[in-house]
């Protein structure tokens, strides 16, 4: 069922990307211990070296589409509005090496990671993770989370924890 979603999901964003022009973001992600939501998680904070390790928990019954972007430079001086324009790309979107068969879906109450070289993550962050029944159907959205590299350590992690609240869903980012 899962992986039907995981295709139904690359469909869509397939088609969004190719209707807005982008430009390309070559992120490497670190195959090791990520990108296989099917098997418990084991990474090791802080190896490889200068890296950062993303945490994706999805606390939540619904499958989530964890919408991750990464920006590898930014321009100088941005105020707050032309962070969030620079990060949200549909360029900067990486679905590659998270969550079932990599198209960036986490089953429900599972989790994954990935390592991304910090000379490559100048700001990392969240559209906020869309929540999707067992058919696909759109359940709600979690909340936009955003952090610079000046904000984070590198050989650190930071984790987005993605779960229901009284009044829908909302994202939590973390720094360790």
């Amino acid at each position: 069922m899962w992986q039907a979603l995981a295709g139904w999901a690359f469909c869509i964003s397939s088609g969004f990307l190719m209707a807005i022009p982008s430009c390309p973001v070559n992120v490497q992600v670190n195959p090791v211990g990520g990108g296989n939501s099917a098997t418990p998680e084991t990474y090791e904070p802080g190896l490889p070296i200068n890296t950062i390790t993303i945490r994706f928990i999805n606390e939540s019954d619904y499958g989530l589409d964890v919408q991750f972007y990464v920006a590898e430079t930014l321009p100088d001086e941005l105020l707050l509005g032309e962070l969030v324009d620079a990060l949200f790309l549909p360029g900067n979107k990486v679905t590659a090496g998270i969550g079932l068969s990599g198209q960036g879906i986490i089953p429900p109450q599972d989790s994954d990671f990935i390592t991304i070289p910090c000379s490559q993550a100048a700001a990392v962050g969240v559209l906020g993770g869309l929540f999707l029944g067992p058919e696909g159907e759109q359940m709600g959205y979690g909340t936009q989370r955003y952090v610079t590299a000046g904000n984070y350590t590198c050989n650190g992690v930071i984790t987005f924890y993605y779960r229901p609240t009284t009044y829908g869903f909302e994202t939590i980012l973390m720094t360790e």
